[in-house]
């Protein structure tokens, strides 16, 4: 996982959504031609199951992916799942984590108790 502990970067940090991590590698491999996943992983030294695991969440349809990329404080081990399900049910668990998120109080709210 991309996180690192909140004390080491202040409250305007630049944090991606694990939807544009995704499309980034993606880019990244696209930009690439003769570059595998295998290579990638290498250069950016992250494990290539980590690696595919991002790029699984491609699997999303692209209207779902929109409206999650919206979505602050996602984590991709929250959409994972969503992976493995048909395009008709991601869009529902889509929308289940929006209720969700809507009632999620912001990150930096969140007490560390």
């Amino acid at each position: 996982n991309f996180e690192f502990p909140r004390k080491l970067f202040p409250d305007n940090t630049l944090r991606l959504n694990p939807i544009q991590i995704a499309e980034w590698l993606h880019q990244l491999l696209a930009e690439k031609a003769n570059s595998s996943q295998k290579s990638l992983s290498k250069d950016l030294g992250v494990d290539r199951t980590r690696l595919q695991q991002f790029l699984y969440l491609l699997r999303i349809p692209a209207d779902v992916r929109a409206r999650l990329k919206k979505m602050p404080g996602l984590t991709e081990g929250e959409l994972r799942p969503m992976t493995k399900l048909m395009a008709r049910d991601q869009r529902v668990a889509g929308q289940v984590l929006e209720g969700q998120f809507e009632r999620r109080p912001p990150r930096n709210e969140i007490s560390a108790n």
